[in-house]
Protein backbone atom coordinates (compact mmCIF):
# COMPACT_ATOMS: atom_id res chain seq x y z
CA UNK A 1 0.00 0.00 0.00
CA UNK A 2 1.28 3.47 -0.89
CA UNK A 3 2.39 5.73 1.96
CA UNK A 4 1.55 9.39 2.33
CA UNK A 5 3.65 11.82 4.35
CA UNK A 6 1.86 14.45 6.41
CA UNK A 7 3.46 17.08 8.62
CA UNK A 8 2.82 16.62 12.37
CA UNK A 9 0.80 19.84 12.67
CA UNK A 10 -1.91 18.27 10.49
CA UNK A 11 -2.61 15.56 13.08
CA UNK A 12 -5.12 15.63 15.91
CA UNK A 13 -5.65 12.89 18.45
CA UNK A 14 -8.18 11.12 16.20
CA UNK A 15 -7.69 12.48 12.66
CA UNK A 16 -5.12 13.49 10.09
CA UNK A 17 -5.67 15.99 7.27
CA UNK A 18 -4.00 15.51 3.88
CA UNK A 19 -3.38 18.66 1.82
CA UNK A 20 -1.55 19.61 -1.36
CA UNK A 21 -0.73 17.43 -4.37
CA UNK A 22 -1.53 14.19 -2.55
CA UNK A 23 -5.18 15.22 -2.44
CA UNK A 24 -5.33 15.35 -6.25
CA UNK A 25 -3.54 12.02 -6.54
CA UNK A 26 -5.84 10.24 -4.11
CA UNK A 27 -9.03 11.85 -5.45
CA UNK A 28 -8.38 11.91 -9.22
CA UNK A 29 -5.86 9.13 -9.89
CA UNK A 30 -6.72 6.54 -7.26
CA UNK A 31 -10.42 7.48 -7.27
CA UNK A 32 -10.35 7.43 -3.49
CA UNK A 33 -13.64 7.33 -1.63
CA UNK A 34 -14.91 7.59 1.92
CA UNK A 35 -14.08 4.36 3.72
CA UNK A 36 -10.87 3.63 1.76
CA UNK A 37 -7.84 2.76 3.86
CA UNK A 38 -4.63 4.83 3.68
CA UNK A 39 -1.23 4.43 5.31
CA UNK A 40 0.14 7.75 6.55
CA UNK A 41 3.51 8.68 8.08
CA UNK A 42 4.06 11.71 10.28
CA UNK A 43 7.64 12.28 9.00
CA UNK A 44 8.92 11.49 12.51
CA UNK A 45 8.97 7.69 12.47
CA UNK A 46 5.36 6.79 13.30
CA UNK A 47 3.05 5.12 10.79
CA UNK A 48 -0.76 5.36 10.96
CA UNK A 49 -3.47 3.09 9.58
CA UNK A 50 -6.33 5.39 8.59
CA UNK A 51 -9.69 5.46 6.86
CA UNK A 52 -10.93 8.31 4.66
CA UNK A 53 -13.70 10.21 6.45
CA UNK A 54 -14.24 13.04 3.95
CA UNK A 55 -12.87 14.23 0.60
CA UNK A 56 -12.93 17.81 -0.67
CA UNK A 57 -10.08 20.26 -1.23
CA UNK A 58 -8.56 18.43 1.75
CA UNK A 59 -8.86 14.80 2.78
CA UNK A 60 -9.67 14.06 6.41
CA UNK A 61 -8.82 10.57 7.62
CA UNK A 62 -9.83 8.83 10.83
CA UNK A 63 -6.89 7.26 12.67
CA UNK A 64 -7.48 3.55 13.27
CA UNK A 65 -4.07 2.53 14.62
CA UNK A 66 -0.52 3.82 14.97
CA UNK A 67 2.84 2.19 15.60
CA UNK A 68 6.56 2.91 15.33
CA UNK A 69 7.79 2.46 11.79
CA UNK A 70 9.81 -0.74 11.46
CA UNK A 71 11.52 0.32 8.24
CA UNK A 72 13.79 2.88 9.92
CA UNK A 73 17.36 1.83 10.82
CA UNK A 74 18.62 1.96 14.40
CA UNK A 75 21.62 4.02 13.32
CA UNK A 76 21.26 7.71 12.44
CA UNK A 77 23.56 8.18 9.48
CA UNK A 78 24.52 11.61 8.10
CA UNK A 79 26.28 11.91 4.74
CA UNK A 80 28.35 15.06 4.22
CA UNK A 81 28.84 15.09 0.45
CA UNK A 82 31.10 17.45 -1.48
CA UNK A 83 28.97 18.50 -4.45
CA UNK A 84 29.99 16.77 -7.71
CA UNK A 85 29.46 18.07 -11.24
CA UNK A 86 26.25 17.74 -13.23
CA UNK A 87 23.27 15.90 -11.78
CA UNK A 88 25.29 13.33 -9.83
CA UNK A 89 24.10 14.79 -6.52
CA UNK A 90 20.57 13.76 -7.41
CA UNK A 91 21.58 10.12 -7.76
CA UNK A 92 23.58 10.27 -4.52
CA UNK A 93 20.57 11.61 -2.61
CA UNK A 94 18.22 9.03 -4.09
CA UNK A 95 20.47 6.05 -3.32
CA UNK A 96 21.41 7.27 0.17
CA UNK A 97 17.74 7.71 1.09
CA UNK A 98 16.98 4.20 -0.15
CA UNK A 99 19.82 2.84 1.98
CA UNK A 100 18.55 4.43 5.21
CA UNK A 101 20.51 7.69 5.50
CA UNK A 102 18.82 10.22 7.79
CA UNK A 103 20.47 13.46 6.66
CA UNK A 104 22.45 14.67 3.67
CA UNK A 105 24.62 17.80 3.86
CA UNK A 106 25.91 19.09 0.50
CA UNK A 107 29.17 21.02 0.89
CA UNK A 108 31.73 22.98 -1.07
CA UNK A 109 35.27 21.72 -0.51
CA UNK A 110 38.66 22.84 -1.82
CA UNK A 111 38.53 20.65 -4.93
CA UNK A 112 34.82 21.07 -5.68
CA UNK A 113 34.46 22.09 -9.32
CA UNK A 114 30.93 23.46 -8.86
CA UNK A 115 30.93 27.01 -7.49
CA UNK A 116 28.53 28.44 -4.94
CA UNK A 117 25.58 30.28 -6.46
CA UNK A 118 22.94 31.43 -3.93
CA UNK A 119 20.08 31.56 -6.45
CA UNK A 120 21.09 28.35 -8.20
CA UNK A 121 21.68 26.60 -4.88
CA UNK A 122 18.19 27.53 -3.69
CA UNK A 123 16.68 25.98 -6.82
CA UNK A 124 18.83 22.88 -6.45
CA UNK A 125 17.80 22.48 -2.82
CA UNK A 126 14.10 22.44 -3.74
CA UNK A 127 14.78 19.71 -6.30
CA UNK A 128 17.04 17.72 -3.97
CA UNK A 129 14.42 17.78 -1.23
CA UNK A 130 11.77 16.60 -3.69
CA UNK A 131 14.03 13.74 -4.79
CA UNK A 132 14.54 12.74 -1.14
CA UNK A 133 10.78 12.72 -0.57
CA UNK A 134 10.10 10.66 -3.70
CA UNK A 135 12.82 8.17 -2.76
CA UNK A 136 11.45 7.89 0.78
CA UNK A 137 7.99 7.12 -0.59
CA UNK A 138 9.33 4.56 -3.05
CA UNK A 139 11.20 2.57 -0.42
CA UNK A 140 8.63 3.02 2.38
CA UNK A 141 10.76 5.04 4.79
CA UNK A 142 9.22 6.16 8.06
CA UNK A 143 10.74 9.64 7.71
CA UNK A 144 11.67 11.98 4.89
CA UNK A 145 15.43 12.44 5.27
CA UNK A 146 16.69 16.00 5.53
CA UNK A 147 18.70 17.61 2.73
CA UNK A 148 20.48 20.73 3.99
CA UNK A 149 21.27 23.87 2.01
CA UNK A 150 24.75 23.79 0.45
CA UNK A 151 27.45 25.29 2.65
CA UNK A 152 31.21 25.42 3.06
CA UNK A 153 32.72 22.18 4.35
CA UNK A 154 34.28 23.52 7.53
CA UNK A 155 31.11 25.41 8.51
CA UNK A 156 28.86 22.33 8.78
CA UNK A 157 30.90 19.13 8.72
CA UNK A 158 32.12 18.84 12.33
CA UNK A 159 30.63 15.74 14.02
CA UNK A 160 28.53 16.03 17.16
CA UNK A 161 30.13 14.92 20.41
CA UNK A 162 28.22 11.61 20.41
CA UNK A 163 28.71 11.00 16.69
CA UNK A 164 31.32 8.76 15.03
CA UNK A 165 32.98 10.62 12.14
CA UNK A 166 34.49 8.77 9.16
CA UNK A 167 36.22 10.49 6.24
CA UNK A 168 36.67 8.48 3.05
CA UNK A 169 40.11 9.43 1.75
CA UNK A 170 42.38 7.70 -0.74
CA UNK A 171 45.30 8.00 1.67
CA UNK A 172 43.32 6.97 4.72
CA UNK A 173 44.85 4.14 6.70
CA UNK A 174 41.96 3.11 8.93
CA UNK A 175 40.35 -0.24 8.17
CA UNK A 176 36.60 0.51 7.95
CA UNK A 177 35.62 -3.07 8.83
CA UNK A 178 36.75 -2.81 12.44
CA UNK A 179 35.78 0.86 12.82
CA UNK A 180 32.24 0.44 11.49
CA UNK A 181 31.59 -2.56 13.73
CA UNK A 182 32.28 -0.38 16.76
CA UNK A 183 30.06 2.51 15.62
CA UNK A 184 27.32 3.70 17.93
CA UNK A 185 23.89 4.81 16.77
CA UNK A 186 25.07 8.11 15.27
CA UNK A 187 27.54 8.17 12.38
CA UNK A 188 28.67 10.97 10.07
CA UNK A 189 30.58 10.20 6.88
CA UNK A 190 32.50 12.70 4.78
CA UNK A 191 32.71 12.09 1.01
CA UNK A 192 34.71 14.14 -1.47
CA UNK A 193 33.85 15.41 -4.95
CA UNK A 194 35.67 14.30 -8.14
CA UNK A 195 39.00 15.62 -6.88
CA UNK A 196 38.67 14.15 -3.40
CA UNK A 197 39.93 16.12 -0.39
CA UNK A 198 43.13 18.06 0.05
CA UNK A 199 45.71 17.10 2.65
CA UNK A 200 44.75 20.24 4.58
CA UNK A 201 41.10 19.19 4.65
CA UNK A 202 42.06 15.69 5.78
CA UNK A 203 44.11 17.19 8.60
CA UNK A 204 41.18 19.44 9.56
CA UNK A 205 38.87 16.43 9.61
CA UNK A 206 41.27 14.46 11.78
CA UNK A 207 41.65 17.38 14.16
CA UNK A 208 37.86 17.53 14.48
CA UNK A 209 37.24 13.90 15.36
CA UNK A 210 37.11 12.10 12.01
CA UNK A 211 38.90 8.82 11.39
CA UNK A 212 40.42 8.74 7.91
CA UNK A 213 39.46 5.46 6.29
CA UNK A 214 40.33 3.75 3.05
CA UNK A 215 37.60 2.60 0.67
CA UNK A 216 39.84 -0.18 -0.65
CA UNK A 217 42.45 -0.47 -3.40
CA UNK A 218 40.13 0.86 -6.12
CA UNK A 219 39.40 4.58 -6.42
CA UNK A 220 35.62 5.05 -6.32
CA UNK A 221 33.73 7.79 -8.07
CA UNK A 222 32.17 10.45 -5.88
CA UNK A 223 28.67 9.21 -6.67
CA UNK A 224 29.68 5.64 -5.73
CA UNK A 225 31.56 6.24 -2.47
CA UNK A 226 28.70 7.66 -0.38
CA UNK A 227 26.14 4.94 -1.15
CA UNK A 228 28.83 2.23 -0.88
CA UNK A 229 29.95 3.34 2.58
CA UNK A 230 26.34 3.88 3.68
CA UNK A 231 25.48 0.31 2.66
CA UNK A 232 28.53 -1.03 4.51
CA UNK A 233 27.51 0.81 7.68
CA UNK A 234 23.93 -0.48 7.48
CA UNK A 235 25.21 -4.03 7.02
CA UNK A 236 27.80 -3.85 9.81
CA UNK A 237 25.35 -2.33 12.32
CA UNK A 238 22.68 -4.99 11.75
CA UNK A 239 20.35 -2.79 9.71
CA UNK A 240 20.45 -4.99 6.62
CA UNK A 241 18.31 -7.74 8.12
CA UNK A 242 14.57 -7.71 8.62
CA UNK A 243 13.55 -6.08 11.89
CA UNK A 244 12.39 -9.35 13.42
CA UNK A 245 15.83 -10.89 12.84
CA UNK A 246 17.72 -8.14 14.70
Amino acid sequence: MARYYVEPHNFTEDTVTIVGDDVKHIRNVLRGAVGDKLTICDCCGTVYDTEIASIDTEIVCKILDKKPDENEPDVRLTVVQAIPKGDKMESIIQKCVELGVSRIIPVYSEFTVVKADPKGDANKLVRWQRIAKEAAKQCCRGIIPTVDAPAKLKNVAKPDEDEVGLMAWERGMGDPRDIIKSCGNKVRILIGSEGGFSAQEAQWAQDNGYTLISMGPRILRSETAGPALSAAIMFATGNWNNRQER
